[in-house]
């Protein structure tokens, strides 16, 4: 029975990956041919339209709070820190993931978005933005920082703290997204790609990590 239990986890920890991804990539492959078919409109309006009626003054400050919480600037400095405490604790497994993750993740959406080369939104503009708008930087950068110190801090605790962790970064990833569209730099289908885009790249990172730990652990037992 416990045997069974043990293969059934493995099982899980192969097929939850693989269909995470498998599901970001279909997810923004789905949006980017509606985009290119400029199909998009009527699913993003409706979508602004409740997201932005409850604006008010508190509430933009408290979403231009949130929004900060993946600038370049904020994911670097909580990267940079992040690797630091992993390599005086001697993770530098864990250390090179969270480098690898976050760089090469900035530099995906880097090209993603001039792949597409979209404008962004000119309804209701709460605070001003550069740049092109698909897929959502913010977006796609708070899954990969905050999904990627969810898995490390997952790997270093006790399974207890396991779904306090998963909540909290789920939570802070889906404030950061939908501030995006409340502020009005995004579309909701830019901040959906976004986070299509981040997961399937955090999740192809995280098995790799797994796989390098996996065969670390085999050599360490021969």
């Amino acid at each position: 029975m416990f045997s069974g239990k043990l293969n059934i986890r493995k099982s899980l920890q192969v097929t939850i990956p693989v269909a995470i991804i498998l599901a970001g990539i279909w997810i923004f492959i789905e949006l980017s041919e509606e985009l290119l078919e400029n199909e998009l409109a009527g699913f993003d309006t409706s979508i602004i339209n409740v997201v932005q009626a409850p604006i008010s003054p508190g509430l933009t400050t408290f979403a231009t709070w949130v929004t900060h919480g993946a600038d370049v600037i904020t994911i670097s400095v909580i990267s940079i820190l992040a690797i630091i405490v992993l390599s005086l604790k001697k993770q530098f497994d864990l250390a090179v993931f969270v480098a690898v993750v976050n760089a090469l993740g900035g530099a995906f959406n880097w090209l993603l978005k001039n792949a597409f080369t979209r404008e962004r939104p000119t309804l209701e503009v709460l605070i001003e933005q550069g740049g092109y708008s698909y897929p959502s930087g913010h977006a796609m950068g708070a899954m990969v920082l905050y999904g990627s110190l969810a898995a490390v801090l997952i790997i270093l605790l006790n399974n207890p703290a396991k779904w306090l962790i998963i909540t909290s970064a789920t939570v802070i990833i889906l404030l950061v997204g939908t501030s995006r569209v409340y502020l009005g730099v995004h579309y909701p289908s830019d901040v959906i790609a976004g986070f299509a885009a981040g997961a399937s790249w955090l999740f192809v990172c995280i098995s790799l990590l797994f796989l390098y730990k996996l065969r670390k652990k085999k050599q360490r037992s021969v």
